[in-house]
């Protein structure tokens, strides 16, 4: 999506009017809601080198493919009863996200998106969320280095490749 510069991404807690907040009640069917929180995505450009506050910035609304987006729960938040529930475009649709997986060492957890707005963590009295992944952070990070390092390889391998055949 992005063609040039660097991606930030900023979440912020949001205050929102009570007509507002009872409508993501109502787009989590009843359940509580904890949190609402602002998810913005940018596409940054540094203008110079000493000022990492000197920048161009241009908000991205919406993206081609999914982003994958980990928040962290408070320590005593029941993740089987967690739902995430977005406010599109800050407007009047909402929809319901699956959490894709969870983090048992971290208490976080995962879910995808292609557009950036409100999102609120709902909390309900039964177990709304079933079928995502459990992890630990050792095995979760374990499986992004060892998915790196066989990038890397596999990268290296076909530089050595070319240049032999050049």
């Amino acid at each position: 999506t992005l063609g040039a510069g660097t991606a930030q991404l900023a979440v912020n807690d949001v205050d929102l009017d009570s007509d507002k907040i009872a409508d993501f009640g109502k787009a989590a069917n009843g359940m509580a809601i904890s949190n609402i929180l602002d998810i913005d995505f940018y596409n940054v450009f540094f203008k110079g080198k000493d000022d990492s506050s000197d920048v161009w910035s241009n908000q991205i609304h919406e993206l081609s493919e999914e982003a994958t987006i980990t928040l962290k729960l408070a320590d005593d938040v029941d993740v089987s009863r967690v739902a995430i529930v977005h406010n599109i475009d800050d407007g009047d649709k909402y929809e319901i996200i699956k959490i894709d997986s969870y983090d048992t060492e971290a208490h976080t957890i995962t879910f995808k998106t292609k557009s950036f707005s409100n999102f609120a963590i709902a909390i309900g009295a039964g177990s709304p969320n079933s079928g995502f992944t459990t992890s630990t952070g050792a095995s979760a990070t374990s499986a992004i280095v060892i998915t790196a390092s066989i990038v890397a390889i596999l990268m290296a391998a076909a530089w050595l490749i070319r240049k032999r055949t050049a």
